[in-house]
């Protein structure tokens, strides 16, 4: 059957789920329900996590940066020929 859908071009859209008010207020309750149960990180975890973020993403950058530089002194010197 879907290859005789696919073959004369009409092929069934997807059924779409109906949304309604009940729908979305259980969704909300079963959210709450899974963030009562999450474990959150003190503020200071969260800042020494967040400072720890920051510093790896700065030594990449100056890793990156000093990668970058060499490179292009390689392709310099290789493109004087």
């Amino acid at each position: 059957m879907a290859i005789e859908q696919r073959q004369s071009g009409k092929a069934s859209a997807p059924a779409v789920p109906e949304v309604t008010k009940q729908s979305i207020i259980t969704t909300l309750k079963e959210t709450r329900e899974e963030l009562s149960k999450t474990t959150w990180p003190t503020p200071r975890e969260a800042n020494r996590l967040t400072a720890v973020v920051i510093g790896v993403i700065f030594v990449l950058g100056v890793y990156m940066g000093l990668l970058d530089v060499l490179l292009s002194k390689i392709d310099a010197l290789l493109t004087l020929t």
